[in-house]
């Protein structure tokens, strides 16, 4: 999340939803409006006074565009990378002929099975762990490795993850109730230009194809109902925009920012 302070002192802040990084866990179920209630709070116990321009990726893309309609007043500008819609799941299913959700029930079970295992305690190297986890990140010293894996491998862990995972109808039905107009307030919505489920080294078949242009049509949608909305493709990134072209974020932060002056 990204707070303006001042037109020309932007203060950027960052924080872990409840039980996930190092924040504390919550009683509550992991659904979006939720996470909502829990970033006001925090921005409230912080200190950090409105207004706002938030930026979210994927679920937290849902998040950040809540909040905005729970707390009109408080948000200016929203930056949303590869946002995770209300009707996605539907919507995308129907396009690959029900193997969306068939893929996601099989997850789930996995998510399930690795919840189980990290309540016991993963065992180091071993399969569960290397399945559950996978690799370090590319980048991550040795001290931050460490401490990552101490995170993703807890049983706290697991558990909000699962929470949240397994709540999305909850989440998506919460912003399919408040959607309206962003009004006059800049939004701008980056798209993936590499798809996830394209198999490297072989051509785009015609359902990746379908897949990916009705992505693209949803973020459109989203970036429609502001009068100063923007969408647009952010080439070689793939869902974590953040992580392959982080200039593409910055860069939109900023085009929101000089909107606001």
């Amino acid at each position: 999340m990204c707070s303006r302070r001042s037109p020309c002192a932007p203060a950027p802040a960052f924080y872990d939803r409840a039980g996930l990084g190092f924040s504390e866990p919550s009683p509550r179920e992991g659904v979006s409006g939720h996470a909502v209630e829990d970033l006001h709070a925090l921005l409230g116990k912080a200190g950090i006074a409105p207004p706002y321009v938030m930026v979210g990726n994927s679920y937290g893309g849902a998040n950040v565009q809540l909040y905005a309609y729970r707390y009109p007043d408080e948000v200016k500008g929203l930056v949303l990378v590869e946002p995770q819609h209300e009707d996605e799941t539907e919507r995308l299913d129907k396009v690959v002929q029900g193997k969306l959700k068939q893929a996601y029930a099989q997850q789930n079970e996995e998510e399930k099975a690795c919840a189980a295992q990290a309540e016991q305690g993963f065992k180091p190297g071993s399969e569960e762990l290397k399945r559950c986890i996978g690799g370090m990140r590319d980048g991550f010293g040795p001290e931050l490795a460490q401490a990552y894996l101490g995170v993703v491998s807890s049983a706290q862990h697991w558990r909000a993850a699962t929470s949240e995972d397994f709540n999305f109808d909850k989440g998506n039905a919460q912003l399919r109730e408040a959607r309206r107009s962003f009004g006059n307030m800049p939004v701008v919505v980056l798209t993936r230009g590499v798809s996830p489920f394209a198999v490297p080294g072989k051509p785009q078949s015609a359902l990746n194809k379908a897949f990916e242009a009705e992505n693209r049509k949803m973020h459109k949608e989203v970036a429609a109902l502001s009068k100063h909305g923007t969408e647009r493709v952010v080439p070689g990134a793939g869902h974590i925009i953040q992580a392959d072209k982080p200039e593409a974020v910055v860069k939109a932060i900023a085009e929101v920012l000089n909107k606001l002056r």
